[in-house]
């Protein structure tokens, strides 16, 4: 066996490995009843590479030529940096009764409702997405990351959010482009929120093009990245 072969290997093998403890972790989490586990290996010739796992919600509007567009979307966005999703791998579930009633628990004092439900297991060291139904009347799209975590350190008498650390979640109906103010046909919510995790970074206030991460409505947002974003992404992901 060549030396790139045997590399080769060791690789597929690490990916399989972190597969099944992904698969495993979502499993065992009441939370969750999984239906099917699919995983991808996405063609790039870009040179930092991420391994995604998606929780996807089958009674939601998640479907694969949705999920599709939003990957294709992503990817386009993250090759500006040099970067693509290399893997995915997909939990099929469907949503007991308790969990559609914990998203809906809004204490304050408990912390976010999703931290209950990640606090049982989810995938560790591997950034994990919940695409779910619509569960409250405007639904939901957030991430958090690290500085999401050191914020909510801020106030000792909270919960802190860390064992969400590298979670984004984004309800159905942030699907379509035009969810976000002024954006066009390119900007997608699911890479908006990846970035959110792979840079560490906020939104862009005042941002005079359109861009990802903007926050600027006058503008407006799309699928580019600056620079220094990508800069930021490669300092701290990779």
């Amino acid at each position: 066996m060549s030396y790139s072969s045997y590399m080769k290997t060791i690789i597929l093998s690490a990916l399989f490995i972190l597969s099944s403890f992904a698969n495993e972790a979502i499993r065992k989490n009441s939370y969750f009843n999984v239906v099917k586990v699919e995983t991808s290996e996405l063609t790039t010739t870009q040179t930092n590479l991420i391994n995604l796992v998606l929780v996807i919600d089958m009674d939601s509007k998640w479907t694969e030529i949705k999920l599709n567009e939003e990957i294709e979307k992503t990817q386009r966005s993250l090759q500006i940096c040099d970067a693509q999703i290399s893997s995915i791998e997909k939990v099929y579930v469907t949503l007991p009764m308790k969990t559609r009633e914990q998203l809906n628990n809004q204490n304050p004092y408990a912390g976010p409702p999703e931290l209950k439900i990640v606090l049982e297991g989810i995938p560790q060291k591997t950034m994990t997405g919940f695409l779910i139904d619509k569960y409250t009347r405007n639904g939901t799209a957030f991430a958090i990351n690290r500085t999401s975590v050191e914020r909510s350190e801020r106030y000792p008498t909270l919960p802190s959010y860390a064992p969400m650390e590298n979670t984004f979640w984004i309800t159905d109906n942030f699907i379509p482009y035009n969810s976000a103010p002024g954006a066009d046909k390119t900007y997608s919510t699911f890479a908006h929120e990846v970035v959110h995790i792979i840079g560490n970074l906020g939104h862009v206030e005042n941002n005079p093009l359109p861009n990802l991460m903007g926050g600027n409505d006058a503008v407006g947002k799309s699928y580019a990245l600056t620079q220094q974003q990508c800069d930021a992404i490669l300092n701290y992901w990779f």
